[in-house]
């Protein structure tokens, strides 16, 4: 904790001298934090690109356009002149409902009402909110730019059904009360849990009408019952999104001068406002783009929707959201921080799916100080301001009110003291209830292992928001704690040390490979002598490779995942019975519960309250679907541990496959049929050059066997249901069981005329038939449970799995078209010069030694360890022409792999019995 300095008033006297009032604060000079990227001048970067794209255009000017070399030469120089950036890192806030996230993000963006508010009564309750750049209005009058996404239809319908439900069993749960078999429940519902679902359904429904008296017209138990009413809600979102204005895709766009008026248009669509068709249950994402400096930098927020939503779909929702982004940032109120429950579950949460350093955890009200508690501290340094304060109050009340020159000016200085030495108080307070929230945050998290811990700021927008409101600042109207104390500061320069080296990667390929490759071009234009024939034969042969050896390649990467996949599983097999015995017998327990419980634990998707009386179960409730998690954990350990060593080599395994590629090109380019000097160009351009083409694959290669990896830890803790969430394996099965069971019924008896008496079920009864419908849905049809969960566990990884191997596979066809496109650039012209195009290549050539400085110029802007590591090491592909590598495919190479590394076993002891006593005694003496 930094030490507060404590003046005397003859000292604070001269202090305050020297001390300027206060301007409002200027984010626009803020400093960035200590990084490489930060100290990379980009705007002379960006400049001296664009004078060297202008160059080469300025040369080009008024080219022939059939003159195909001169044409890529100009398309290539305007792609010089800008950066090409990565994807914005995507930032979700995540916290519980009036935890401060949008006056966090108001305060980040240093713009206020650019995100709604608990204080308007119009916070965003379930629709995520998406900042992204608007980079048009850098240079010009700033547009703020509105989109809104609406849920996709299988998403819908799932939530309608739920919202219903919900409904129907709020008003009308004393109809199905009236069954024979329906024993009086020992405890009441939780009626406030109960009247939260029905509140959270009614204002989603009444949204979806635009009033409640249109609702309850349209609502009637029976229509429900029959599921038409679910039927109907999808009609009524198809007229709500016509009303809203959508397009195809069913997106509507808006547009405003500033965040006041785009929010304007928008609040219906994040929130409930009075007398407005809302439509904000109804929306996936809402996207606010604006020009920001930080946005700018390659970051993109996300203002997410609170967690502890009472709909279940919402909260499945959010889930996803939060496995899609690259760092969260955990919010809580300052003041339940230490033992908010939540908090600490979501952070966990966070740093087991995105990594610790990627997680950063904010506290958003510091400021909140009892006046109460200022004076009650008697350690130090309270105890020395108090009784400076005292003394202060004390000259204050000795003074005369007359209006005497020095009486005033000594009385506005003992005002200013006494301000000061509260404000001390009040700073002192903050930074030493930080410091100790920190380390019992940090204790929590940390558990009984060492690991690295995110940082945890402390921030309060509201006081940062004031440092924005006035133009100047008296000393006693100034707020109390300084701009970096508000902590607002310090967020964005850790989110911005984030994002700073995928920044400098992209500069850095730009200036090293990107800009290289334009002057590359312009001297195979200008060197008549390198536009040799061979090379297009080369190139026609190099297309072979991509024939015979690609697509034969990516077919049986696919069949080893595909194997591996099918080996995992087939660990479990002989587990299964074992696995859907103990899930049979939780079936059975599940059917002791009493009538009451059992369904409420069916209409809670599986979750159960806590109660007085669930027969045989814990009295503090339970979850459903945990309970069949917890025992598929052990089925799944295995699976992602056998899974695991499998793909223990694979990274060795693709090394040999990318050495049989790089021997087939050589072997290609040896068999082209072109001259000696144009075949040892191509292969100096495959593998001698500083980023050669086989690195380039194998990187992509590593990166494909990290992306399974993760893939399947992330696979493993989706099917385990880690950290609670309703996003999970056996949840995605249980959904509409759970509402199927609820739901079921046999057929009434005929009432008896003239005689009122509760509904009489045909045999077995209601609740019988429900327990049995239940057994059946687990164990009775012909795929039972725990052969339905692995099943689809592994079509998902399978799914996922396939998607990264196209998407990956697709990058090195890139890479080899490439090559080819290189090897192209080099044939024999198929169309005459023109004299004017002449002109222009002679002026190209004489101007191509500039470029060639200016570029360099423009590479020694950078950090020297960059262009140390541009090419000082050599290629590990530079030697590999005379690899033995025979014709074997990718399974054939995997399974020699595996068998290499698979631990020799120890031969197998005789169990011939030796008859021979004294063999026998010597046997048993030498063990």
């Amino acid at each position: 904790m930094v030490p507060i300095p404590l003046p005397t008033l003859e000292e604070f006297a001269v202090w305050l001298k020297t001390q300027p009032n206060p301007k409002r604060y200027d984010v626009t000079i803020e400093d960035m934090p200590d990084t490489p990227w930060s100290r990379l001048p980009r705007t002379t970067i960006d400049t001296r690109l664009k004078e060297f794209a202008q160059r080469i255009t300025i040369c080009l000017d008024k080219y022939p356009y059939d003159d195909k070399e001169l044409d890529h030469i100009e398309k290539a120089a305007q792609s010089v002149s800008q950066v090409k950036r990565s994807p914005a890192m995507q930032v979700a806030f995540v916290g519980s409902q009036a935890a401060g996230k949008s006056k966090l993000l108001c305060s980040l963006f240093s713009l206020d009402g650019v995100s709604p508010t608990g204080t308007s009564g119009k916070a965003c309750t379930s629709t995520a909110i998406r900042y992204k750049n608007y980079a048009e209005g850098k240079d010009g009058p700033t547009k703020f730019h509105g989109q809104t996404r609406f849920l996709k239809t299988k998403k819908l319908e799932a939530m309608f059904k739920e919202l219903c439900r919900n409904y129907y069993y709020f008003h009308h749960a004393e109809e199905d009360s009236e069954d024979e078999d329906d024993p009086e429940s020992e405890e009441a519902p939780d009626q406030s849990k109960l009247e939260a679902l029905k509140d959270t359904a009614e204002d989603i429904l009444v949204a979806l009408w635009g009033s409640k008296q249109s609702f309850l017209e349209s609502w009637s138990p029976s229509v429900f019952k029959s599921g038409a009413f679910v039927r109907l809600c999808q009609l009524k979102f198809k007229e709500a999104i016509d009303f809203a204005n959508v397009d195809s895709d069913s997106i509507a766009y808006m547009m405003g001068n500033d965040q006041h008026q785009l929010l304007g248009q928008m609040i219906r669509f994040m929130s409930q406002v009075e007398g407005e068709k809302c439509l904000w249950p109804l929306v996936d994402h809402v996207i606010i783009s604006f020009y920001s400096q930080w946005l700018e930098q390659g970051l993109e927020c996300i203002d997410s929707p609170g967690f502890g939503d009472s709909n279940r779909q919402r909260a499945r929702h959010a889930d996803e959201i939060r496995d899609s982004v690259q760092v969260e940032v955990i919010v809580c109120n300052t003041t339940r921080i230490e033992s908010d429950e939540m908090f600490l579950q979501q952070a966990r949460t966070a740093i087991n799916l995105h990594g610790a350093e990627n997680v950063r955890l904010v506290a958003t009200y510091i400021d909140i100080i009892d006046d109460n508690q200022k004076g009650q501290n008697e350690c130090e340094p309270y105890s020395t301001i108090n009784r400076l304060l005292e003394e202060t109050r004390e000259m204050l009340a000795s003074l005369d009110d007359e209006d005497d020159v020095e009486q005033i000016v000594k009385r506005n200085l003992l005002e200013k003291y006494e301000k000061y030495l509260d404000r001390c108080v009040k700073r002192h307070m903050i930074a030493e209830r930080a410091e100790r929230l920190t380390k019992a945050i940090g204790d929590k998290l940390q558990g009984r292992s060492a690991g690295i811990l995110p940082p945890i700021i402390h921030t309060s927008p509201e006081v940062y928001m004031e440092w924005l409101e006035k133009p100047k600042f008296t000393f006693k109207d100034q707020p109390a704690l300084s701009v970096e104390e508000t902590g607002i500061p310090q967020l964005r320069r850790e989110l911005l040390a984030l994002v700073a080296p995928q920044n400098m990667q992209d500069y850095e390929s730009h200036v090293f490979v990107t800009a290289p490759a334009v002057i590359e071009k312009i001297i195979r234009t200008v060197r008549v002598d390198i536009h040799e024939g061979g090379f297009v034969t080369i190139a026609d042969a190099f297309e072979v490779v991509g024939q015979k050896f690609m697509v034969p390649w990516k077919t049986g990467v696919m069949k080893v995942f595909q194997d591996m996949s099918e080996k995992s599983m087939k660990k479990l097999r002989a587990d299964i019975p074992a696995l859907q015995n103990r899930i049979n017998m939780k079936v059975e327990e599940w059917c002791k519960l009493n009538f009451a419980a059992f369904n409420r634990a069916m209409k809670g998707k599986g979750a159960l309250p806590n109660g007085k009386s669930y027969a045989k179960a814990p009295q503090s409730g339970r979850n459903l679907d945990k309970e069949l998690s917890d025992i598929l954990t052990p089925g799944i350990s295995k699976w992602a541990n056998t899974h695991a060593s499998f793909m223990a080599h694979m990274e060795e395994v693709f090394c040999k496959a990318i050495d049989q590629l790089h021997r087939r090109v050589i072997n290609e380019l040896d068999d082209a049929g072109g001259n000696m000097v144009t075949v040892e160009k191509a292969k100096v351009k495959w593998h001698n050059d500083k980023n050669s083409y086989p690195e380039k694959i194998k990187t992509d290669m590593m990166v494909l066997v990290t992306d399974i990896q993760r893939l399947t830890k992330r696979a493993s803790d989706w099917a385990v249901m880690k950290d609670g969430r309703e996003n999970n394996l056996v949840g995605s099965i249980t959904n509409e069981w759970y509402d199927d069971i609820h739901d079921a019924a046999p057929k009434l008896k005929p009432p008896v005329p003239g005689r009122k008496q509760k509904k009489v079920y045909e045999k077995p009864g209601r609740f019988q038939f429900q327990k049995n419908r239940m057994k059946s849905h687990f164990s009775g049809s012909k795929v039972q449970f725990v052969e339905h969960a692995f099943q689809k566990l592994q079509a998902k990884v399978d799914r996922d799995t396939g998607a990264l191997v196209d998407k990956h596979f697709e990058r090195i066809n890139d890479i080899l078209s490439e090559f080819a496109e290189h090897l192209r650039g080099r044939k024999m012209l198929d169309y005459q010069i023109s004299e004017h195009g002449r002109a222009i290549r002679a002026d190209l050539k004489e101007l191509l030694p500039h470029l060639q400085d200016e570029l360099h110029q423009i590479q020694s802007l950078f950090p020297r360890r960059v262009k140390e590591e541009d090419g000082a090491s050599p290629s590990k592909f530079a030697n590999y022409a005379d690899l033995n590598v025979d014709d074997a495919t990718f399974p054939e190479i995997y399974d020699r792999v595996m068998k290499m590394k698979k631990p020799a076993q120890a031969p197998k002891r005789s169990t011939k019995r030796d008859d021979d006593p004294k063999t026998k005694r010597m046997r048993i003496e030498q063990s």
